[in-house]
């Protein structure tokens, strides 16, 4: 287990970062996040909260959403909405990554970014799905 005593510390050491926080101003900037980085990003799941500096979002080059429409009023994508700087084409939704692979990161340097507002009937579907293969076990 590791320590950090800043969210920059973090972002300097860690390939995976998963934020669930209540901020409503970024805590991680993309000046701080190095190639190759995945952010889940889960907590941004009211028009008011924001985890990540919009420019992460422009930089990445994968960008995932639970649902386009629900991203349109809350969360990371939604902030970038906002401010401009992305467009709601860039996203692709979490179905649609899973059903074409081509979709997916396809090289280890790819910053990629997952802002998953919670949509009840997939949260639902993986719990299940994970729960089939627990028993398979």
């Amino acid at each position: 287990m590791c320590v950090a005593e800043s969210a920059q510390e973090v972002a300097a050491a860690c390939n995976l970062i998963i934020t669930a926080t209540p901020a409503k101003k970024p805590l991680l900037y993309s000046k701080d996040i190095q190639p190759g980085t995945h952010i889940r990003a889960v907590r941004a799941d009211t028009p008011e909260k924001q985890e990540l500096e919009s420019k992460i979002l422009t930089r990445a080059e994968v960008v995932v959403v639970d649902s386009r429409s629900q991203a349109q009023s809350r969360g990371e994508v939604y902030q970038a909405l906002r401010q401009g700087v992305l467009s709601i084409a860039k996203t692709v939704e979490l179905g649609e990554i899973i059903l074409q692979p081509e979709l997916r990161r396809q090289t280890n340097n790819q910053l990629t970014v997952a802002d998953l507002t919670g949509v009840a009937v997939q949260d639902i579907q993986i719990a299940k799905a994970v729960h089939e293969k627990y028993l398979e076990e």
